[in-house]
């Protein structure tokens, strides 16, 4: 009977699967409850998402984020696009809280850095892409900068050797320099930006100038006050109206120049007459011409000077004959009688366009470019004397030649 009654439980036992089967079902259907559940929800959110992205940007519409076929919002898509919008209103709110409190904005805070140090930049402390500003930073860089005994402090602990008389002289603080040599310290790249710019400026207006004479390669410090004043008497210097160089005159405008002045001492005439202002030449032979008529009347009413009159008119004839120079035949006030009658008789007889080296030598004194191989063969020792005839001719211009 123990037996019998023993087994009758584990034949209960093997019906416990139909409970199993029972307790499925509510499970089954909380689950289904719950995932309508959250659906709905899913769907609550995504309409206020909705509706906060179109009050942010009202070209939003549904449809740019709802599947109407599989009845699916695309949330991520949403929240992407509404978190740059949210954190640029908590921005503004924080910016018009901070108004109202009296508290600095971002840039409030920037702008008073920038006086103080004018090598910070905003990109130190602003991020582009998340649009937000690193307050604190901003905040303890200001705090830092306006204390220069603490930048002295943090120099100290950098470079040992500084001495703090090198930068506050009992009274005030060498900010620039204090600041710069930090920089350089610390191993930031110093942007000496207005030094360079005015060094390129004075080196583009007076030569000669070196970056060596303004900046010191082993402190990395400028001489900012020697460079401004060389600067300034730079700009000064190229304002002033240059003065035109005087050309210098050559031996022919002074002699022309001495002769201009005996020839007014004799005669009135005016410069004008001679001098080309525009070409800056000397019309030498009217010059000359005109000098030796003068001096010729002056003799011819000095009734004593019969010699410097005949001289002069000889002189004249010997001119019309042929090109020659008063310096050849006047000297110290008196004329070389013999060399001008000599001179004046071969040109008379035309026994020069006998003589080719005469003739050569003539021709080289009125057009230095003449070479004495164009006219002369050594090979045949010949002369070309038609060819220097017809040369000499032809410089000469309007000058007779006699030829006997």
């Amino acid at each position: 009977k123990k037996k019998v009654v023993e087994e009758e439980p584990v034949a209960k036992a093997k019906t416990t699967p139909k409970m199993k089967v029972v307790k499925e079902e509510p499970v089954a259907k909380a689950t289904k409850a719950m995932t309508t559940k959250d659906a709905e929800e899913e769907g609550d959110d995504a309409e206020a998402m909705l509706a906060e992205l179109q009050e942010k940007l009202p070209g939003a519409l549904k449809e740019h984020y709802y599947n109407d076929a599989t009845k699916t919002w695309d949330l991520q898509g949403m929240r992407d696009d509404l978190e740059p919008l949210q954190k640029k209103s908590s921005a503004a709110a924080t910016k018009s809280t901070n108004k109202e409190k009296g508290s600095p904005t971002p840039e409030e805070v920037l702008a008073q850095l920038l006086e103080i140090s004018p090598r910070s930049t905003k990109e130190d402390y602003w991020d582009a892409k998340s649009k937000t500003w690193d307050m604190q930073g901003l905040q303890d860089d200001l705090a830092l900068a306006s204390n220069p005994e603490k930048l002295f402090e943090e120099l100290l602990a950098l470079s040992p050797d500084v001495l703090k008389e090198d930068y506050f002289d009992g009274k005030s603080w060498d900010d620039d320099g204090l600041r710069s040599d930090l920089e350089v310290s610390r191993g930031e790249p110093s942007s000496n930006t207005e030094e360079e710019e005015m060094l390129e400026e004075l080196m583009s207006i007076s030569k000669g100038v070196t970056k060596g004479s303004y900046f010191n390669d082993k402190n990395g410090k400028w001489d900012t006050s020697g460079l401004e004043e060389d600067l300034e008497r730079a700009r000064k210097r190229a304002e002033e109206p240059k003065k035109e160089a005087k050309p210098k005159a050559s031996k022919d405008q002074l002699k022309a120049e001495a002769m201009f002045a005996e020839l007014c001492s004799l005669e009135k005439h005016q410069k004008k007459d001679y001098f080309d202002d525009e070409n800056q030449e000397w019309d030498v032979d009217g010059l000359k011409e005109d000098l030796t008529l003068a001096r010729a009347k002056a003799s011819n009413k000095g009734g004593k000077k019969g010699g410097k009159d005949k001289g002069a008119e000889k002189f004249a004839e010997l001119q019309k004959l042929q090109p020659a120079n008063e310096e050849d035949y006047f000297d110290s006030g008196e004329w070389d009688m013999e060399g001008l009658e000599e001179d004046l008789k071969i040109a008379r007889e035309g026994s020069f366009l006998k003589d080719p080296e005469r003739m050569m030598t003539l021709l080289k004194g009125l057009a230095s470019r003449t070479s004495r191989e164009d006219y002369y063969d050594k090979a045949a020792k010949k002369w070309d004397m038609a060819g220097l005839q017809e040369d000499l001719q032809l410089v000469m211009g309007d000058k007779q030649l006699a030829v006997k």
